[in-house]
């Protein structure tokens, strides 16, 4: 998911948006009814706002809202899906930054994640 932004870039590093990846990416799964072909093409975009639940972890905050659709409905329902893992209801925790500033802009701002098929092949 090589192509993760952010409207905050302030002091975040990318070291940051690489661990967000990774806990995203092990529950991002591409249909299988997409081709590899296909897969390879499709990119989608949604944005994210955290809320902290302790010290160092967050859970993602209100509506997920597709930013830019991959323009296959299914896969950007798995996008979707993915994400859900990380809210109250889906239980699982997201880390935060190390530093109180990092931490302060991801919370306030909120980010976009783009999830990309290539990524998933």
């Amino acid at each position: 998911m090589e192509g993760t932004t952010t409207q905050w870039n302030d002091g975040v590093v990318n070291a940051y948006l690489s661990r967000l990846q990774s806990h995203v990416g092990r529950r991002f799964k591409a249909p299988a009814s997409i081709d590899k072909r296909r897969l390879k093409k499709l990119s989608v975009k949604i944005y994210v706002r955290l809320k902290s639940i302790g010290k160092n972890v967050a859970q993602i905050k209100g509506k997920l809202r597709l930013k830019k659709s991959s323009g296959n409905k299914f896969f950007d329902d798995a996008a979707l899906r993915a994400l859900k893992a990380f809210t109250p209801e889906g239980g699982s925790k997201l880390p935060l930054p190390k530093s109180t500033k990092d931490k302060r802009a991801v919370l306030k701002k909120g980010f976009e994640f783009i999830l990309n098929g290539k990524d998933m092949m």
